[in-house]
């Protein structure tokens, strides 16, 4: 098979971590999650949020 010109399955640079900001972003129907990685800022653990019933959140 002939690789075409927008191959997006593979990256064409390797991944510089210690100068990218990576976010990523998991949503449900019930519930979502945020997490990122930021270069020079150590890592902290997981805060879990409860949403309060009758917030006004949607």
């Amino acid at each position: 098979m002939p690789r075409q010109l927008n191959d997006l399955r593979r990256s064409l640079v390797a991944l510089e971590q210690d100068a990218t900001l990576i976010a990523v972003i998991e949503m449900g129907q019930s519930s979502w999650l945020v997490a990122g990685i930021v270069p020079g800022i150590e890592r902290q653990p997981l805060n879990i949020f409860v949403q309060p019933i009758g917030s006004g959140w949607s």
